[in-house]
């Protein structure tokens, strides 16, 4: 072969290489380094639209055929090179970080294609590498999961020496451990519970959703001092045994669940699956405050008992429950946001209203309730904890409601959502606004539902439909089930609404503002970041 085509080829081959790394270490670093997850995306995303079907047919074809002869290189390397179309090497939502975890993981791939570079070029007849490097980055996401399934069991224990030290130090300073789960809820119940304490303790909780074990032991050791009296420690979980590890060292005095529903079940498969998983932080605890509206945990309520656990339960409809905040809003609310008093009982007797006035439109009254139970627990005067909800902060990006000075209200609802947050918000979004404003939708649809996620986007399209002038479908991974849903509903009422579908959320956000007038309401429910198509 001509030596200056040879080079080409080369060049051509690392240029497939690196934008296939490039683009998919950041679905790697996104998915929390989860073995098979880029792999999960990029087929994904080879079948998100027809260019990318295209692309990846081109590139698999061209492949095969460049047995036939070297030039077929060149359409397999260029198609490697643009695919997926969408996933750019930079991204915008969720940008690529060159940690030291990605450093390693980017070290570490990089020699597993030397080495297979290396074995395909020996053991075949091939005249250049080219071809070999070309097949690497066609095999990018499966190659990149081998990686992380190696780097794994290193990880952990690299990750080992930060827990270890974070778990001396919690047992020198020795605070009151509260940890807080559930499948929705746990940081906006956090939030709440952090102000709320503050009254009467020097308080620690975990920032943002710090919620797995490098995150709490990154707070203790950065942010815990011998002031310290109350820990309060958010935790999440991707499979079984995670909760249970970080209650090995962080181990509560107090644990609660806020609630159990069907998020992550593309890693858990079934919702029991995930009430087991959440259940794994009353296993250490002294006291548990559960959430008895979700059935999983009223089972769970009654199963704890049973061992001389003490156990709180806490509702938002049942007033005989040890904590009760009643709303009474049902279907027939028609003020402008929400009832202006809300009422606190327990076990069936009244103990205090609540002026709803001064709460935001977005706090759900399940969670208050858990938070205020732990409160009570730990002997917080009920006059101080209805003081401090005068100014009761909320979790940023958590249904947030803000009122413009021409009257507009925008609902952001965006750091995620599952079935039961994006009902929750659809009420909101029916409640403000009149009858002569637009009400707009702007929503990626919810994921991670496994196969419950076409059902519920499909439910989700219908009820904006319903309650909605607007709907805004933003990206491809869930264009379809909402759509059908909202034109259900559209067949079913005979009424018209504006639908529109736009490829990403700065082109949904320029459409709103373009047709945005006074005193119309936006509903922003969701929003994926750019690894997802």
């Amino acid at each position: 072969m001509h030596t200056f085509l040879s080079y080409i080829l080369f060049a051509a081959g690392i240029g497939a290489v690196v934008s296939q790394a490039v683009k998919y270490l950041r679905v790697a670093q996104r998915e929390h380094y989860l073995p098979t997850f880029v792999t999960k995306f990029a087929l994904r995303w080879s079948t998100s639209s027809l260019l990318n079907t295209v692309l990846f047919l081109l590139s698999a074809i061209s492949l095969l055929l460049s047995s036939l002869g070297y030039i077929w290189t060149f359409p397999a390397a260029a198609a490697l090179f643009v695919s997926p179309w969408g996933l750019t090497w930079r991204g915008q939502t969720s940008p690529l970080k060159w940690t030291r975890r990605l450093k390693t993981t980017a070290l570490t791939t990089l020699l597993i294609i030397s080495a297979l570079t290396s074995a395909i070029f020996v053991g075949t007849s091939l005249e250049t590498t080219d071809v070999a490097l070309v097949i690497c980055a066609f095999l990018m996401p499966a190659i990149l999961d081998l990686t992380l399934f190696i780097l794994t069991p290193i990880e952990k224990q690299l990750a080992s020496k930060y827990v270890n030290a974070a778990r001396t130090k919690l047992q020198k300073i020795n605070p009151i451990n509260v940890a807080i789960t559930g499948s929705y809820g746990k940081t906006s119940t956090k939030t709440y519970l952090a102000h709320i304490l503050e009254k009467n303790y020097q308080v620690l909780a975990s920032p943002k959703s710090f919620n797995n074990k490098a995150g709490l032991a990154r707070t203790i050791n950065e942010g815990m001092t011998f002031s310290t009296e109350v820990f309060v420690a958010e935790m999440g979980t991707f499979g079984a045994g995670e909760i249970r590890n970080m209650c090995s060292w962080v181990v509560p005095k107090i644990a609660a669940i806020t609630a159990v529903g069907p998020v992550h079940l593309e890693r858990f498969r079934k919702i029991e699956n995930i009430a087991q998983a959440k259940a794994e932080i009353t296993e250490k605890a002294e006291v548990v405050v559960l959430n008895t509206d979700s059935s999983y945990l009223a089972k769970l309520a009654a199963a704890l008992e049973k061992t001389g656990k003490k156990i709180i339960k806490v509702s938002a409809e049942d007033e005989k429950t040890d904590l009760c905040i009643k709303t009474d809003t049902g279907d027939s609310l028609s003020d402008e946001t929400q009832k202006s008093q809300w009422s606190l009982f327990s076990a069936g007797a009244h103990l205090a209203d609540i002026d709803a006035a001064n709460l935001s439109g977005g706090v759900v009254p399940i969670n208050l309730a858990v938070a205020m139970a732990i409160a009570l627990e730990l002997k917080c005067p009920l006059e101080t904890i209805i003081l401090a909800l005068r100014d009761l902060p909320q979790a940023s990006n958590r249904l947030n409601i803000e009122t413009l000075p021409d009257g507009t209200i925008l609902l952001d609802d965006t750091y995620n959502s599952n079935p039961a947050g994006a009902a929750f918000a659809l009420s909101r979004l029916e409640l403000l606004g009149s009858d002569s404003t637009k009400k707009i939708i702007v929503t990626p649809g919810m994921v991670e539902l496994g196969p419950q996620r076409k059902i519920a986007n499909e439910k989700l399209g219908y009820e904006a439909a319903k309650r909605a002038t607007h709907l805004v479908v933003v990206k491809n991974t869930n264009k379809k089930s909402i759509l059908a849903g909202a034109k259900k509903y559209q067949s079913e009422s005979g009424k018209n609404m504006v639908i529109k579908t736009v490829p990403d959320r700065k082109q949904a956000v320029a459409f709103v503002k373009a047709i945005l007038a006074p005193g119309d309401v936006v509903l922003y429910e969701n929003d994926l970041p750019d690894h997802y198509p």
